[in-house]
């Protein structure tokens, strides 16, 4: 499958997300679309974690008439779960205790507020199975996102009710269970898992932590994006979100007011875009866009759909991260020959005079000795480059990015 474009509402409201909030986003995408391919219904939508149907107060038509509105837009429904966790005052908890993981001491295993379940128990892989399969045949969620998965193996004094399973077994049969009840079909995107248990079964898995709409928060992870685009191999990059709004005052109440905020200036917004074009794969968003300023719209082109192909750091010892990653162009258009583009990121706080080389690395795969460049958000012609040339960028502002395209001069326009 081709990566898809996901708009994330976690990404813009938080947990408040509710279905008023709901109704004015498909509202406003009905009277002018935005062409991504599926809305999330991220965390807050259940009563509890193990107890996974609506809260009535905030979903009062329920989960199976979301998903056939956001259907009947053209998009592909997804809802949020965190299958491994159970709040310790759900219904699974009181009612089934023995489906609790414990510690060495025989006590329940406590974990965000909670307990995590024990998928070496009888019954448990059954539940999660059956689970699945409601949420995906019946109520209509092909795209599934997992979280807090890491409750089952990031502890070493879990232990399970199969004493002779490894924290990674008792991961590995619980997402089996998960895929046989979702199906072959399914897409799954895991976050917060283990990066080996989740090959074969995750078609998509989260690069990063969760970001927020202000630079110190949103640069360390795009430097973790950045340095695992190679994963492209295992399945689809998940960067979470580009976040591209103006807000200094939150957009909901209470302690989600923060995930509402946006801080960036143009030079560090357009790198968080350029954070998307890199990764190459799955491309997040989450913005109520009744609200964008239309530049800050305008900057989705960029991103979506996915080029499907993900960059190469040409500096990747760099001390502070890479700030040269190279992506080759395959156009599906059969009449363009190939080209590559080279992303050059000022990590630094001050201004820095900043250049690139068409070193053999650069230009390998294009044939020829000279270059047509150009750079993307400016749409500056720089010229032509021989081979082994120097393109002189000048002074970058802090935070800033720079996007070269680079293709063989044929002598014809």
């Amino acid at each position: 499958l081709p990566p898809p474009s996901v708009w994330c509402s976690f990404s813009v409201y938080g947990e408040s997300y509710n279905e008023q909030l709901f109704s004015e986003d498909l509202n406003d995408l009905s009277k002018r679309p935005v062409p991504f391919d599926v809305i999330l219904i991220d965390g807050g939508w259940e009563r509890s974690r193990g107890e996974w149907n609506p809260d009535p107060e905030l979903w009062p038509s329920g989960m199976k008439s979301a998903a056939e509105r956001i259907a009947s837009l053209g998009y592909r429904p997804a809802l949020w779960t965190a299958p491994f966790t159970v709040s310790s005052d759900s219904p699974i908890a009181r009612e089934y205790p023995d489906w609790m993981a414990r510690t060495g001491e025989g006590k329940p295993y406590e974990y965000m507020s909670g307990f995590v379940l024990d998928t070496t128990a009888p019954g448990v892989c059954d539940y999660l199975e059956g689970l699945y399969r409601t949420l995906t045949f019946d109520w209509g969620y092909q795209y599934h996102k997992f979280d807090f998965m890491r409750g089952i193996f990031n502890n070493p004094d879990i232990r399970f009710y199969d004493q002779s399973s490894t924290r990674l077994d008792a991961y590995r049969v619980g997402l089996e269970a998960i895929r046989r009840g979702a199906g072959p079909d399914a897409y799954l995107c895991v976050c917060g898992g283990h990066y080996g248990g989740s090959i074969g079964l995750a078609n998509a898995q989260r690069s990063g932590s969760d970001v927020r709409g202000w630079w110190e928060i949103m640069k360390p992870r795009i430097k973790q994006n950045l340095m695992r685009t190679w994963m492209h191999r295992l399945w689809h990059v998940d960067p979470d979100a580009m976040l591209l709004r103006r807000r200094e005052v939150p957009l909901v109440e209470g302690n989600m007011g923060a995930y509402t905020l946006g801080k960036f200036n143009d030079d560090e917004v357009q790198t968080v875009v350029l954070n998307q074009y890199l990764g190459g794969q799955l491309i997040c968003l989450g913005e109520a866009f009744r609200y964008l300023d239309e530049d800050r719209r305008a900057l989705l082109r960029h991103a979506i759909p996915s080029i499907a192909t993900a960059a190469v750091p040409l500096d990747p010892f760099e001390p502070t991260a890479p700030s040269q990653l190279l992506t080759r162009v395959i156009p599906k258009c059969d009449d363009l020959e190939p080209w590559h583009t080279l992303a050059l990121i000022n990590w630094s706080d001050d201004s820095k005079a900043m250049s690139a080389t068409l070193c053999p690395r650069v230009t390998d795969g294009l044939l020829s000795d000279r270059f047509l460049v150009s750079e993307f958000f400016s749409e500056e012609l720089i010229g032509i480059v021989p081979a082994g040339g120097e393109v002189d960028l000048g002074v970058m502002p802090p935070h800033a990015s720079r996007l070269l395209r680079i293709a063989p001069w044929r002598g014809d326009c």
